[in-house]
């Protein structure tokens, strides 16, 4: 078959046919991404346009105008909805037509076929949240028709909004590190792994992370919000900034920003912060919280009221404080090896002089 328009001007593939106003832009199904949007149809339209005046002047217009329909509609919100409708629908029913295939008559879920799936949905671009509440259910059936088999595995025993308020706190405390080695990142993702999020989840929320500056560390916490709360939570933001490494003392600032914005008190934070330190080589999820109350002290958007004065001073004194108490560390370091060191030149000295 000879090769048509699309196929001859934009270099897509002979299949399928129609193309939907994604495929005809090269883009995910069902995507939210603007600026891919306007950068793919700029791209396109510049090499069309090399083409009018040519052989190919009525198929470069004609694609052309189907570009800028395509992105009148996906730029629209409600054109856009009125439009992925059918197409999320389609995706649906391919995403549920899986299902027989990672479950088995009389046996419950496995965790790797539990994984497939969630690849496979997400691959569809399916809001994760979804897909993870349609195989949670898909999972409890599985589990009721097993007779006896056991309950579904269905990985760490916490909430999807439990999950991301957690992996939102560690990914805060990653970015609250000014030198990061190359394995904190990964050390951040196998925390998200634990907790069931999808890669797609973890990346969204490390650029939501990695967009804040100094300015919105605040963490506001809902109304009746208790001071165990805002220690959790805190100690979460704590135990992902040291993910990898210790902190410097320009590390150890930002986090007596974050906690004076929690609500913390500075004798607080410090001893949450010498606890996750002490623990800083062995940090695992493995003790992953459950109270919803506890984790949304991270759930909530980051405000960005700047510090109040007394703000402020609470963090100049736990920045001095903290200098002091490494001054008085270090130099009782040196006193103690001073003091040995001449130790062993008088002991060396005394047969000596006898």
């Amino acid at each position: 078959m000879p090769a048509d328009r699309y196929t001859r001007l934009l270099g897509l593939p002979t299949e399928p046919r129609p193309l939907n106003h994604y495929q005809l832009l090269a883009l995910p199904e069902l995507s939210d991404d603007l600026a891919a949007l306007r950068e793919r149809a700029d791209a396109l339209l510049g090499g069309l346009i090399r083409h009018v005046g040519g052989p190919d002047n009525d198929d470069a217009l004609a694609l052309m105008a189907e570009i800028g329909e395509a992105v009148r509609t996906l730029s629209d919100p409600d054109r856009k909805a009125e439009y992925d409708a059918p197409i999320r629908e389609e995706k649906w029913r391919q995403f549920a037509a899986f299902e027989p295939q990672v479950i088995r008559r009389g046996r419950p879920l496995s965790e790797a076929a539990r994984r497939r799936w969630i690849e496979m949905g997400i691959g569809l671009n399916l809001p994760w949240r979804d897909v993870y509440r349609h195989i949670d259910e898909a999972a409890d059936r599985a589990a009721q028709a097993a007779e006896g088999a056991g309950p579904a595995v269905r990985g760490p025993q916490v909430s999807l909004d439990e999950a991301d308020r957690i992996f939102r706190c560690l990914a805060l405390g990653v970015e609250v590190s000014s030198h990061k080695p190359p394995e904190v990142y990964a050390q951040l993702a196998e925390a998200g792994h634990r907790l069931g999020l999808p890669d797609g989840a973890q990346a969204a929320i490390a650029f939501w992370a990695s967009d804040l500056g100094p300015a919105r560390w605040r963490i506001p916490l809902p109304d009746g919000a208790v001071a165990a709360d805002r220690e959790r939570a805190f100690g979460f933001v704590a135990r992902g900034a040291m993910f990898g490494k210790l902190l410097t003392p320009e590390d150890d600032m930002r986090l007596q920003e974050v906690a004076v914005r929690t609500g913390l008190s500075p004798e607080t934070a410090r001893r949450i912060t010498d606890r996750e330190m002490r623990q800083s080589s062995s940090v695992r999820m493995r003790d992953i919280e459950r109270e919803t109350a506890a984790m949304a002290a991270i759930g909530t958007p980051f405000g960005d009221a700047p510090l109040t004065d007394e703000q402020r001073a609470a963090v100049a004194r736990r920045a001095r404080s903290g200098r002091l108490r490494r001054g008085i560390t270090w130099a009782a370091v040196v006193l103690l090896v001073a003091a040995l060191a001449v130790f062993a030149v008088v002991k060396w000295l005394l047969p000596a002089l006898a």
